[in-house]
C-alpha cells in the first residue's frame, strides 16, 4: 500500500534537514554511522507521529479518501456523534439506524479532553486512539473523525463540501435547542435532525458511575 502523501512529504522534509544539520555540524558529517543512526531517529519519530495524526485527522481530504468519486455528489451523507465510552449495545443501534437513514456514515468522537470536560476526570476509559479503532471495526461506519470542541460544529463544517444531509443525535436531545441546528446558518446547507432512543444508555453510564 502507497504512503501517504503527507508522509513522503514529511520523510523528504526530515532528510533534507538532517543533512543540512550535518554539513554544518563537522563532527557529526565526520562520523558517517553517527549521521545515519541521527536521521533514522528522527525519521522513526516523525512517521510515528504522522500515523498518530492520520488516525485523527478530520475534514474533507481523508472523508475523500475512502468515498467513491463518481458517487459523492449524489451520497446522502449522515453524521451521528458521541463519547462511546464505553462501547455498548445502545450506541451499535444507534449508528445502524443513522447508517440506514443514508449511504455515508461519518462517526464523530468527542477527544480524550473533551470526554474529561463532559464527564469528569475519572473518564475516559478508553483512549480516543482505542474507541476509533472500535468504531472502524463495525462496517456501517465509513468514517471515524475526532474532535476537541464540546460540540462537533466546527469540524462538521469544516467536512465542507462534504456537508451532512442529516444527523442523528441520542433522544435525550430531542425538542432541545443544540448547536448543531444553526450549522446551516453557516453553511446554507439543510440539514434533517432525526433522534434515537436505545433505551441503554443510562443504564451503561450508571454502570460506570458505580464502578
Amino acid at each position: 500500500m502507497p504512503l501517504p502523501s503527507g508522509l513522503l512529504l514529511s520523510v523528504a522534509h526530515v532528510l533534507s534537514c538532517a543533512t543540512r544539520r550535518s554539513l554544518n555540524d563537522p563532527e557529526i558529517y565526520s562520523h558517517s554511522v553517527v549521521h545515519r543512526q541521527f536521521v533514522l531517529d528522527d525519521l522513526v519519530d516523525t512517521i510515528r507521529q504522522e500515523l498518530a495524526d492520520a488516525a485523527t485527522l478530520s475534514g474533507a481530504d481523508r472523508i475523500m479518501d475512502r468515498m467513491p468519486l463518481d458517487q459523492a455528489s449524489t451520497m446522502k451523507i449522515v453524521w451521528c456523534n458521541g463519547c462511546f465510552d464505553v462501547l455498548h449495545l445502545g450506541h451499535v443501534r444507534m449508528l445502524r439506524f443513522a447508517k440506514s437513514l443514508g449511504d455515508y456514515l461519518i462517526v464523530g468522537v468527542n477527544s480524550d479532553e473533551s470526554v474529561r470536560r463532559l464527564k469528569g476526570a475519572s473518564r475516559p476509559i478508553f483512549s480516543a486512539a482505542e474507541r476509533v479503532e472500535m468504531l472502524r471495526e463495525l462496517a456501517i461506519i465509513d468514517h471515524v473523525i475526532v474532535f476537541d470542541g464540546a460540540d462537533p460544529c466546527r469540524t462538521i463544517c469544516d467536512l465542507a463540501p462534504h456537508w451532512p444531509d442529516i444527523i442523528v443525535k441520542g433522544a435525550e436531545y430531542a425538542g432541545k435547542d443544540i448547536p448543531e441546528m444553526h450549522i446551516w446558518r453557516r453553511t446554507n446547507h439543510p440539514i434533517q435532525f432525526h433522534y434515537y432512543d436505545s433505551g441503554l444508555s443510562a443504564r451503561t453510564s450508571r454502570l460506570i458511575n458505580e464502578r
